[in-house]
């Protein structure tokens, strides 16, 4: 059979994310903007071809499991779905992150994601990078 890929595949991580939310999209965490860290626990499925073990289909889907500074009451999940399209793979991705007020205020704030398409070659990119 050689070296090829089981047909089904799942794996799980945990992951840190390290920044601000760039409200103003100058590429920099400017000190108004929130931000802090945020925890998420990860699950990865996929199907390849147990013939050529390319991917098939990918998806994963990250949880929030905790945060700090502006994203301490941190709440919500990303939902990303991989499609290989020639030698690409096609990233699109939605969900919801709620977050605490940075100034210590009792409402929530939140951030809709979603994507037409996110693109990236080979398999650095997207759920199973």
């Amino acid at each position: 059979m050689g070296n090829r890929a089981a047909p089904q595949f799942v794996a799980t991580a945990n992951e840190r994310f390290t920044g601000c939310l760039d409200s103003n999209a100058n590429g920099t965490c400017d000190a108004k903007e929130p931000a802090g860290t945020l925890k998420f626990t990860m699950m990865y499925w996929a199907s390849f071809d147990p013939a050529t073990g390319a991917l098939v289909h990918g998806e994963c889907v990250h949880p929030v499991t905790g945060g700090s500074g502006s994203f301490k009451r941190a709440a919500g999940w990303i939902h990303m779905v991989d499609t290989p399209k020639g030698d690409e793979v096609i990233t699109t991705y939605t969900g919801t992150i709620e977050y605490q007020a940075a100034k210590g205020g009792s409402s929530a704030k939140h951030r809709t994601l979603s994507s037409g398409r996110a693109s990236a070659t080979g398999h650095n990119a997207g759920c199973g990078s």
